[in-house]
């Protein structure tokens, strides 16, 4: 299953054979919950919307999302027995942080990509 929000879910019919999409929004424990139903892996690849590409533009979802569904998924995988899953990440999180350039650094720790750094470490550390 992959769980979408219900306009990128839209565009995922159809995406191969064994795969259906579901459409919904990750803060919704209920929704996301069922969509756990009969899998056997969970690849989480949320996205925190600044709503442009722009680095400094509003963030515009919780800057918890990363954290806060990473804790609920894995709870929700050991009461299903799902024993697989892949946080998608980001190099310069965590462990990374020192590989990084200066300047990428300057960047992230200056805008809102900052947010998200901050928060995708505190998943891994869920993990």
């Amino acid at each position: 299953v992959v769980f979408a929000k219900q306009d990128v879910a839209i565009g995922l019919v159809g995406i191969g054979d064994g795969v259906a999409a579901g459409a919904g929004d990750v803060l919704d424990h209920a929704a996301l919950g069922a969509a756990l139903d009969g899998i056997d892996t969970v690849v989480s690849s949320i996205g925190m919307d600044r709503g442009s590409d722009f680095p400094w533009a509003r963030i515009r979802v919780p800057t918890d999302i990363h954290s806060k569904t990473t804790a609920f998924l894995t709870e929700s995988m050991t009461d299903r027995g799902i024993g697989r899953f892949v946080l998608v990440s980001a190099h310069g999180v965590g462990d990374s942080w020192s590989q990084v350039s200066f300047p990428v650094r300057a960047l992230i720790s200056s805008s809102s990509i900052g947010v998200a750094y901050a928060d995708l470490g505190r998943a891994e550390q869920v993990l």
